[in-house]
């Protein structure tokens, strides 16, 4: 245990209290001892708390499960207590330990006190991470706010640090402390949360020397009404506005709202006490730090490199401090090498190959065969010369090979006739549509082989450019049609266009076709599937499917909407499955999943009127609606629960408003409210 006294010093004790305890499984969830209470308020004198709630609640049982055992710590306005979890007890579970954290009875009828505790546990109950203590559940039993978290075994680091002077922790001892710290603190960052009170006794280091981070996101809240609700003040308190200030930047403590960039400077002056066991600033503010311009000097356990790194984390400017986690954690694990001079043998030339030419002797006899055999092709010229246009395309390939220069003659001589064939075959392929259309690959087969004997023919380009025009007119027909059908709306295979049919015929007549579809089908189907998906038209929204993976599949937006379609008619058969055996009076569990997908957009809906309501009237209104469709769920539905809950909280706004106006009556019964909202909740859980 650690306490903290009027010095603003943290005092270990002479003998720290270690119990030996076994981890266990709760839920594949360990549970161990916590030596310090997640603060959520200003430290007050043991006097004003351990005459009052904890006399009420030791040996009482919360929920029907949890029995308060003893008090471990306290706070302005809780106290955390160590319980035995009754299920796990039963279940033979040799540790079945649990921390609660509860409001003190001065607090309970206090709708900001209430919803302090209630933020603390929805924030932290979010972050499910290992370096982050976690919330196991929260509630109101009768008028008990508590919350359940894990029971943790170690020091918090305060300790850790007063037991490391005067020189501080060895750097690679440091580093595996600050890795699960800024592992937890990366994590709690990206999922929007911010801590903004990070300091050495809100981290704990366990017994198996795992790092637990507490107190996520409450500091500033509970600072802004801790005097109105608080029993008694200490002059001395070592809080300023919600934040500790040795560990607060200047912008915390000009009253700024937190960023991840005040983190930063918290966890860097952690880092900087753990490297030297001493305060960067000498356990002074930041805005005094600033104004005396003091300047820390570099522990001897850092590295030049990585002390640049952690003195950009410490800058009292914000513009010039770091503002990513990971970027730290980087630059404090890389590894600078020194430049080691490489010696490069040179290496020699190759020599020079000599390639030997070897000349083939020419043969006078070869030359005189040659001559013979141009004698004879002279003597068959004139038969060549009679051969058919047919016949020359015919043999070409063997002309060309054996009388490549009589073959030119013949192409050259036969020109006219040769084309003339190739447009007969042309008009042949054309005129011959088994399936409606022309073959035009096959044209353009033809035309590539008459190309290729007459590159530079006029006629053949004006030919293709025709043939082109032609085919590029057909693929325009068809896109029109299933343009005309799509903005009509014109899905089935049944309709007079059958849409499906017309993409085969576009892909058959060009397989590289790819088919757009113009705005006006796209609006169309937009307006048809919003249609179906808000009257959960499952005939539809098949055919919609269907039209959407055919024809849209390239938007993004409609690859979205085919998984919500088929989402949602699942969802729809497995809600008309239930509801069709409990007509039958057949055993059934409830789809929850699919009901959560069917009802989210009326819910949606709820928490947006919700947002938007300013009078408790319309509040009681919405509740009512709310009330109807909670009628057709079960009352542990989580959409259900969630907007309870933050009806729960409005409701205690409301009746802190009235409570500032002085209409006590207004404000109880608001506060009724909100009790009753989570009596609800706390009721459809226990039922769970």
């Amino acid at each position: 245990m650690v306490k903290k006294t009027k010095s603003n010093k943290v005092q270990p004790q002479e003998k720290p209290s270690h119990e030996t305890i076994n981890n266990d499984n709760l839920n594949n969830k360990t549970i161990v001892r916590s030596q310090h209470e997640p603060k959520t308020c200003k430290k007050v004198p043991d006097e004003i708390t351990s005459n009052s709630h904890e006399s009420d609640l030791i040996n009482t049982v919360i929920k029907g499960r949890y029995r308060i055992e003893s008090r471990i710590g306290h706070g302005g306005m809780c106290n955390v207590y160590r319980a035995t979890d009754l299920l796990l007890e039963a279940a033979g579970v040799s540790n079945p330990f649990v921390a609660i954290k509860a409001l003190q009875n001065e607090f309970v009828n206090q709708p900001d006190a209430a919803k302090v505790l209630i933020h603390e546990a929805q924030t932290t109950q979010k972050l499910s991470h290992p370096n982050i203590i976690r919330v196991y559940d929260f509630g109101i039993d009768k008028k008990t706010y508590y919350i359940v978290m894990e029971y943790l075994d170690g020091e918090t680091l305060d300790v850790v640090i007063q037991r490391s002077r005067p020189h501080g922790l060895p750097y690679q001892r440091a580093i595996s402390l600050l890795d699960q710290m800024m592992s937890a603190l990366s994590y709690a960052h990206k999922n929007g949360v911010v801590h903004a009170d990070l300091k050495p006794s809100n981290i704990m280091l366990t017994r198996d020397g795992d790092i637990k981070v507490f107190d996520f996101g409450i500091a500033k809240k509970t600072a802004f009404n801790h005097d109105q609700y608080a029993a008694t003040q200490q002059e001395d308190d070592v809080e300023f506005g919600g934040y500790t200030p040795n560990y607060a930047s200047v912008e915390l403590l000009n009253g700024n709202p937190p960023s991840i960039k005040d983190d930063i400077f918290a966890l860097s002056c952690i880092c900087y006490e753990l490297c030297s066991s001493k305060h960067p600033y000498h356990r002074k503010p930041a805005d005094v730090a600033l104004k005396e311009s003091i300047q820390p000097s570099r522990p001897k356990h850092l590295s030049p490199s990585k002390w640049h790194t952690i003195q950009q984390g410490l800058a009292l400017d914000a513009d010039k401090r770091l503002d990513n986690i990971e970027l730290i954690k980087k630059q404090l694990h890389k590894q600078h090498k020194p430049v080691a001079v490489m010696a490069t043998a040179i290496l020699g030339l190759s020599t020079v190959l000599g390639y030997v030419f070897y000349q083939q002797k020419e043969t006078i006899s070869d030359l005189s065969s040659t001559i013979g055999q141009l004698q004879a092709s002279i003597q068959n010229q004139k038969q060549l010369t009679h051969l058919r246009p047919k016949e020359i395309v015919e043999q070409l390939p063997e002309l060309t090979k054996q009388h490549p220069i009589i073959a030119q003659g013949l192409l050259r001589d036969k020109q006219k006739a040769i084309l003339a064939l190739y447009e007969h075959k042309i008009d042949q392929i054309f005129n011959a549509r088994t399936n409606h259309y022309p073959n035009y690959y096959a044209i353009e087969a033809e035309l590539a082989q008459a190309h290729a004997l007459y590159p530079d023919s006029h006629a053949l380009n004006i030919l293709s450019t025709d043939i082109s025009t032609s085919w590029q007119s057909t693929l325009d027909v068809i896109t029109n049609r299933i343009n005309i059908a799509l903005e009509k709306g014109h899905y089935t295979e049944t309709e007079e266009a059958n849409i499906y049919q017309l993409l085969t015929q576009l892909q058959t007549l060009r397989h590289d076709a790819i088919f757009m579809p113009t705005s006006l089908a796209e609006e169309t189907f937009a307006t048809q599937f919003s249609q179906a998906m808000k009257m959960h038209d499952v005939q539809s929204l098949e055919d919609l499917i269907k039209v959407a993976d055919t024809f849209f599949a390239y938007r993004e937006e409609t690859q979205e909407q085919i998984q919500q379609a088929k989402l949602l008619k699942q969802a729809i058969t497995h809600l008309d499955m239930y509801r069709t055996a409990k007509e039958q009076g057949l055993p059934a569990p409830f789809p929850y999943e699919s009901a959560e997908l069917l009802y989210a957009p009326k819910f949606a809906t709820f928490k947006q009127q919700l947002s938007k309501i300013r009078s408790e009237s319309k509040l009681d209104a919405l509740l009512k609606q709310v009330d109807k469709v909670a009628s057709e769920l079960p009352a542990d539905f989580s959409s259900l629960i969630s907007l309870r809950l933050a009806s729960a909280n409005q409701y205690l706004d409301f009746s802190e408003k009235w409570q500032q106006k002085r209409k006590q009556r207004a404000a109880r019964d608001a506060m009724k409210k909100a009790t009753h909202q989570f009596n609800l909740v706390e009721k459809a859980r226990s039922n769970s």
